[in-house]
């Protein structure tokens, strides 16, 4: 994905604010993950949940949309249900919000209607110049800086920083060679999970 507010990798790799859009109390879910995981694994920004249901979420302030954040964050995970994604990626672009990572499944992989649906955030994307993870991709570790911003075990362990990054596809293969290469001694920087690849891919 090119030109716009995407050029800059670095505003998503060490982000100093993230909107956590539709984020939940319940950390045995998806939606609840990615903000506990930032939270323990020390991250130094801002965290600004976004959920109209909720005051607050996980001990942090919560707002009922992304135009009421008292800053633009670096960095948006979107965690709503496909159906919500559009207006979720919409408001991230008239926010201003650089880049987005959308966690929730449901679209080109599962059926026309999901085909349609992808290809109707990639014109927001494209539109506002927001550039895009994902969708249904499990998300990002950026090690040295404490970013866990994605679900599941291996966002949750502790890994050696050092020089290696990995861009993968699919987030089952990626975290197992995550998880393998840090049993072995290698030390990481970037770890990102692509998904769906409708924005930024692999190649990018």
């Amino acid at each position: 994905f090119e030109g716009g507010r995407s050029a800059n990798l670095e505003r998503l790799f060490a982000p100093r604010a993230i909107a956590v859009i539709g984020a939940s109390h319940d950390t045995g879910r998806i939606s609840g993950q990615p903000l506990q995981h930032l939270k323990a694994r020390g991250y130094r920004g801002k965290l600004y949940p976004v959920n109209p249901g909720h005051a607050q979420v996980l001990g942090e302030p919560c707002y009922a949309a992304v135009a009421d954040l008292p800053e633009i964050p670096d960095l948006a995970l979107i965690l709503v249900a496909a159906r919500r994604v559009p207006d979720a990626v919409r408001a991230c672009g008239e926010k201003g919000i650089p880049f987005a990572i959308i966690v929730s499944s449901g679209f080109a992989e599962a059926n026309d209607e999901g085909r349609r649906a992808q290809q109707q955030i990639v014109a927001t994307a494209q539109r506002y110049g927001v550039g895009l993870i994902g969708p249904n991709c499990q998300g990002m570790i950026n090690v040295s800086e404490g970013v866990a911003a994605g679900f599941g075990a291996p966002f949750t362990l502790p890994y050696r920083d050092g020089a290696v990054s990995v861009v993968s596809q699919s987030g089952g293969f990626g975290c197992a060679i995550l998880m393998m290469a840090d049993e072995e001694g290698l030390g990481f920087r970037h770890f990102i999970t692509t998904g769906n690849e409708c924005g930024i891919s692999t190649l990018e």
